[in-house]
């Protein structure tokens, strides 16, 4: 699962995924979302992976 979270921690988007053992590499739309920080946060069964983004229009 890829959830992101605008600075209020307020989520968005949820998108589900389904991969393969292996490096991965995807697009999500991100042109609905304002200028801003997000946070994107990657979750698997085992772990969560949270990064920050800048949107910059």
């Amino acid at each position: 699962v890829l959830d992101i979270y605008d600075i209020m921690g307020r989520k968005l988007q949820s998108n589900s995924y389904t991969f393969d053992a292996g490096i991965q590499l995807f697009q999500i739309n991100l042109t609905n979302l304002a200028s801003g920080v997000y946070t994107v946060v990657l979750r698997t069964e085992k772990s969560s992976y949270p990064q920050k983004i800048i949107i910059a229009k």
